[in-house]
């Protein structure tokens, strides 16, 4: 009995295809129904170890992150399209999602890009993220949307820590990826034309780091 099930594991882990291995398992008289179980439980476990190993090197690097100092003073920028550049920007939106690990820096510049998500905030906003936004234009302290800039850097914000896990913030509940947790918002007076870049990695912005920027006010405090 211990010599079939090591040649059933044997071939069930063995580097080959699926057709393969299944012709092999029947051959050692095993029911089709069984073999489809068997393969698919390894192939399940497989890709368990792969996301296993996957969130273990992301948390690992995601951690050096967190500790590497901000040496160069030179601004990044991420394009970011409206509403949410200007939600960042504004102190609303908090967590901001990726797929890749941004290189080491501790601000980044925010340009909205020339292409909107939704032509209207309650096709991408509902409930109370969408009462506290439309709260902030009623008050005057966000302009109406369709004013939101496009094309334009309008910003910059500070990343507290980066983390492959839950987070508390409604902007990021449930979604998978690695988020940047923001603070430390603020919004230029005037939007800095013609230095924005259509893609969705990091880029370096000329005439502008840490210790030069723009003149810039905070929108909202305590969101």
């Amino acid at each position: 009995m211990d010599s079939f099930r090591e040649q059933v594991q044997h071939i069930a882990l063995a580097d080959m295809g699926f057709e393969a291995k299944t012709m092999h398992l029947l051959s050692l008289g095993l029911t089709k129904a069984d073999v489809n179980n068997l393969l698919y439980r390894e192939l399940n476990h497989t890709a368990a170890e792969r996301n296993t190993k996957r969130a273990s090197g992301i948390t690992h690097r995601i951690a050096k992150k967190n500790k590497a100092p901000n040496r160069s003073r030179q601004m990044k920028c991420l394009a970011i399209r409206q509403p949410w550049a200007t939600l960042i920007a504004a102190g609303i939106k908090d967590i901001e999602c990726r797929d890749k690990l941004v290189p080491p820096c501790k601000r980044f510049l925010i340009a909205a890009s020339k292409t909107r998500d939704a032509k209207r905030l309650d096709e991408v906003l509902d409930g109370q993220l969408l009462d506290v936004v439309n709260g902030y234009i009623a008050k005057g302290i966000l302009p109406p949307y369709e004013q939101w800039p496009t094309g334009a850097i309008i910003g910059y914000v500070d990343i507290k820590e980066v983390t492959y896990g839950d987070v508390a913030s409604p902007w990021g509940c449930g979604v998978d990826g690695i988020k940047y947790v923001l603070q430390n918002a603020h919004m230029f007076n005037k939007p800095i034309y013609g230095k924005n870049k259509a893609t969705p990695l990091f880029y370096n912005v000329d005439g502008y780091d840490n210790r030069h920027l723009p003149a810039s006010h905070v929108v909202c405090q305590n969101v």
